[in-house]
């Protein structure tokens, strides 16, 4: 059977908590679906009450690597599904293709990220469209790569996971799922990217969305620093290398200093363009590292 554990910050989780137990009804694959509430301003609160949900609230917010780990603490099934709480599964045997699963050699099983079709409101543009076009793939490069793997929604053996996370504790408000990535590559762990996608409801505003990407840079920064992942993990840090290695660093952050301006007002309009966001990304990884 599966634990389910859902870390929520301000997100609400009963859309998604009724969709597991109404496919649960007829699988039985369900141990407990346990929410951990990180502090929100408002309390979450359940709106059903059912033997198998429980929700902890805690009195601080800490980070969404706090509240997976002692989700699984409190496991009680061998096998841990982590889903971020404004998730929707996609397909009505989400829980059956998981569960079907079990036992695995696989290390981590993940699913795919979809978006909704029809695009939202101006302020959650910048969302959509990344989400759409940047995290939104097919399983056909399924095992082993590390660089598709998002935290949103993955299984796991409990006492795997606990052991290989309990030597760090990075503060990951942001950029968990790159911790996480390198964290699996160097322990050589088995990935299985499954066509089984889940719905991501949860839309931040523009503004919000760009502030948490750059302080996903901090994250990656303070990581490499701590020499928790490689200095070329990512895409962001294979870039600057690149920069660096032709002496470019500094004419790249002159030139994008004077654009600043206009390229983050291109982010929060109707139109925006990715590749701004990576340009200010870059832009920002290669002033810490300076």
């Amino acid at each position: 059977m599966i634990s389910i554990c859902i870390p929520a910050y301000k997100d609400n989780p009963n859309p998604l908590v009724k969709s597991l137990l109404d496919q649960n009804k007829n699988l039985n694959a369900v141990k407990e679906i346990l929410i951990y509430d990180d502090a929100s301003p408002v309390p979450i609160e359940l709106e059903m009450d059912h033997d198998l949900v429980s929700i902890t609230r805690g009195e601080k917010n800490l980070n969404n690597f706090f509240a997976r780990r002692y989700l699984a603490q409190l496991a009680q099934s061998d096998y841990v599904l982590f889903m971020d709480a404004d998730l929707l599964p996609a397909q009505e045997d989400f829980l059956q293709q998981y569960h079907q699963l079990i036992p695995t050699t696989y290390d981590i099983i993940h699913s795919t990220i979809s978006y909704e079709t029809s695009p939202p409101a101006q302020d959650g543009m910048l969302r959509w469209k990344y989400g759409r076009e940047r995290e939104m793939r097919t399983a056909t490069r399924p095992d082993n790569n590390y660089e598709l793997f998002v935290s949103a929604c993955f299984m796991v053996k409990k006492d795997l996971f606990l052991a290989r996370t309990s030597a760090t504790f990075p503060d990951t408000r942001y950029g968990s799922d790159i911790f996480l990535s390198a964290l699996w590559r160097r322990a050589g762990l088995q990935l299985f990217l499954m066509d089984n996608p889940v719905i991501h409801l949860g839309l931040e505003d523009n503004q919000s969305f760009l502030n948490k990407s750059l302080k996903a840079i901090e994250t990656t920064v303070a990581n490499e620093r701590a020499g928790l992942i490689p200095e070329n993990h990512r895409p962001v840090q294979r870039a600057y290398l690149r920069l660096k290695s032709y002496g470019l660093t500094i004419p790249f952050l002159g030139l994008i200093s004077r654009c600043k301006a206009f390229m983050w007002r291109n982010l929060v309009s109707k139109k925006p363009k990715l590749l701004y966001l990576d340009l200010l990304k870059l832009h920002h990884y290669a002033q810490l590292k300076r």
